[in-house]
């Protein structure tokens, strides 16, 4: 004898049948979505962060030689910085409860632990050179300036000036007595509201986002 899955005899019972197989049919759609899901995030979390500000000037601009970094480095760090922020994706089910009582999955992405070690602790995020003035090696740790030190002054009595000098070969630090030196306001960082902050909470990155979940959960339905 064949199995009835919904009966239409019974209106209440025909309701929580089909809700039964809503959430059957959510759960299975959501299953086989999840690796295109992940894969659709990652190409969007990429490409918003290599259209930040930060990013561009870090290879293209003046961000570079503050930071005191050649263009071979700066690209390194780029293409590290954006790989170990989209290794951190994990798409997971949740339930959720139907009137019915019974339980449907729905999507949740996460990305980008708020401690950022993994960022601070990419190959790039330091650089070392020997200091003729200071006559041993200094370490320089940018990443940790751009991310976390906001408009602190990092550096006192020097000032950063522009141009075709120095070890980036965008600019150099010059000493003045009562000068500074601080990441640039308009790109300087906290922990919570920094570049990476930044490029992923915007609206068209929320939109591309859900484009990209949308699309598949209909690519499986």
């Amino acid at each position: 004898m064949a199995q009835r899955i919904l009966s239409l005899a019974d209106p209440v019972k025909f309701s929580k049948d089909m809700l039964k197989f809503l959430a059957i049919h959510i759960n299975d759609t959501i299953k086989k979505a999840k690796r295109d899901i992940q894969q659709d995030a990652a190409s969007v979390i990429d490409s918003h962060l290599r259209q930040s500000p930060e990013i561009i000037d870090l290879q293209r601009g003046d961000l570079r030689g503050h930071m005191g970094l050649r263009p071979g480095q700066a690209a390194a760090a780029v293409n590290s910085i954006i790989s170990s922020v989209t290794s951190t994706i994990a798409v997971n089910q949740k339930s959720i409860k139907l009137r019915s009582g019974k339980s449907a999955s729905v999507l949740d992405i996460e990305v980008q632990p708020s401690s950022f070690q993994n960022i601070v602790n990419i190959p790039q995020s330091t650089i070392s050179y020997y200091s003729i003035r200071y006559k041993k090696t200094v370490n320089l740790k940018w990443l940790e300036w751009l991310l976390f030190q906001g408009d602190r002054i990092v550096v006192s009595d020097f000032y950063f000036e522009a141009g075709s000098k120095g070890r980036s070969g965008a600019g150099k630090m010059k000493e003045r007595k009562g000068s500074y030196w601080r990441v640039p306001p308009y790109y300087s960082g906290t922990v919570n509201d920094n570049f990476i902050t930044r490029a992923l909470s915007g609206s068209a990155f929320q939109k591309d986002m859900e484009n990209a979940i949308v699309s598949n959960i209909e690519r499986y339905w």
